[in-house]
């Protein structure tokens, strides 16, 4: 089951373009916080990778996530990117595979979406920054 595929289809269907969100600072499956892999025992389950396996694993799902289903209109990446050495990597993916997307959360050397700086979506009044 594709359920990315079946998200952007219902997008297409309701005339809603489609955004994707990726944390890839944490990743409980592969023992990961912050972007690094933690210096923690493994529990059942977790898998023994290295950092740089991480990484490569990372860049490996944003290929897919952003090659295979058409153009987004925005990616999130929730918490920045905390993963060493791979932010050029990342920056050249987003270029190549999705140039007309809006992006934040630094994972690409600069962001071309503000976020307004609440969980809520409710910014203080007034609020003049309109870039970072």
């Amino acid at each position: 089951y594709d359920l990315v595929k079946e998200y952007v289809a219902s997008c297409k269907r309701h005339n809603v373009l489609p955004g994707i969100y990726y944390s890839l600072n944490q990743n409980y499956y592969l023992n990961v916080g912050h972007g690094k892999l933690l210096n923690t025992p493994l529990v059942p389950g977790q898998a023994n990778i290295t950092q740089e396996m991480y990484g490569q694993i990372v860049l490996a799902q944003m290929k897919e996530l952003w090659s295979k289903y058409g153009p987004l209109a925005e990616i999130w990446f929730d918490g920045g990117c905390s993963v060493p050495g791979i932010s050029d990597q990342i920056s050249a993916l987003l270029h190549e595979l999705q140039p007309n997307a809006v992006y934040f959360g630094g994972c690409a050397k600069e962001n071309n979406l503000r976020w307004v700086g609440t969980e809520s979506g409710l910014p203080g009044y007034p609020l003049w920054s309109t870039s970072d």
